[in-house]
């Protein structure tokens, strides 16, 4: 078995690929004699069991360009991830079905390093993103029962990647330290049944994913993987009145299975002026460095030669 040795990182690698995500939103904590269902709306778990999303990844190594070494090891990354209009049932308070369209959108970027080791190469990276997930109702003002939420991160993280020949495997591990968990901390308003909003919303999170990726060819891909990402989320930091406690917290979480294809432009450094020389180059003593046919080889020639 091969190994690859380490060689200069690609300029750039382009990947797109289609997600089938599922998420899971459950409440902690839940105190129903608490809260007041006319006036919060009522804590409802949701289950989303399966929804497509396009994803798009950018990755470069732009530093290649340069002449200092050290910016080789420095590389920024860019994702994007847009999930299609699916449509969910709830009920409201009076019994009645209705549906409403998910909605879900994530976006990253940040930097990245390359640490390349005898077996594998390690990229530490560090980015902000943003998760945003809801349930919009189609159609009418009753609102549907699960909050809106727009997670704003920052996340550290750490990429392995062992190659072996044509194949390789990446496992892929961050924190997510929150910032804004967006629409669950505010009210709706203009709406019928409102669901749930809680204003000293804290939260924090971890992603993990695992990848397998085969060389169709020295500049394309195929990939395929498995990603998890949760949220773990606490409504009650400070310290509240019973009458103004509804949960305590809440888990959000998305799994998503995978595939996709990967082109990358592999950096291929210029010949240096000492490396290329010309037909007639000459040495330094005057003389040309092209081999020259010996007198015997002359004379062979000329004997041959019919007039």
């Amino acid at each position: 078995i091969a190994v690859a040795e380490d060689q200069s990182p690609d300029l750039f690698e382009a990947q797109a690929g289609v997600k089938l995500m599922s998420r899971s939103f459950y409440y902690t904590g839940t105190l129903d004699n608490y809260f007041d269902a006319g006036v919060t709306g009522v804590p409802a778990d949701y289950t989303l069991p399966a929804s497509p999303v396009i994803s798009l990844d950018l990755e470069s190594y732009p530093g290649v360009l340069l002449s200092e070494e050290w910016l080789h090891y420095v590389g920024t990354i860019l994702r994007a991830d847009l999930g299609f209009g699916t449509t969910s049932q709830f009920q409201t308070a009076e019994g009645d079905t209705l549906k409403a369209r998910n909605e879900y959108f994530g976006i990253m970027a940040g930097l990245k390093g390359r640490i390349p080791l005898p077996w594998l190469e390690l990229e530490p990276s560090f980015a902000w993103g943003i998760d945003s997930a809801s349930l919009n109702s189609i159609d009418t003002a009753i609102a549907a029962p699960v909050p809106k939420v727009s997670y704003s991160y920052l996340r550290p993280g750490l990429r392995a990647r062992l190659r072996v020949e044509k194949v390789y495997v990446e496992l892929d591990a961050a924190y997510r330290i929150g910032l804004s968990a967006g629409g669950i901390e505010k009210a709706q308003v203009g709406v019928t049944d409102p669901p749930p909003h809680f204003p000293n919303t804290k939260f924090l999170g971890f992603d993990a994913s695992a990848v397998v990726g085969f060389a169709l060819s020295s500049r394309v891909d195929l990939k395929a993987g498995l990603d998890i990402v949760q949220y773990g989320l606490n409504f009650n930091p400070v310290e509240l009145a019973p009458q103004d406690e509804i949960a305590g917290g809440a888990t959000d979480r998305y799994i998503s299975s995978w595939i996709g294809v990967s082109f990358h432009l592999p950096y291929a450094a210029a010949p240096t002026p000492s490396s290329v020389q010309p037909a007639n180059a000459q040495s330094i003593d005057g003389k040309s460095d092209t081999p020259q046919p010996s007198e015997d080889e002359i004379d062979e020639e000329f004997d041959d030669f019919d007039f």
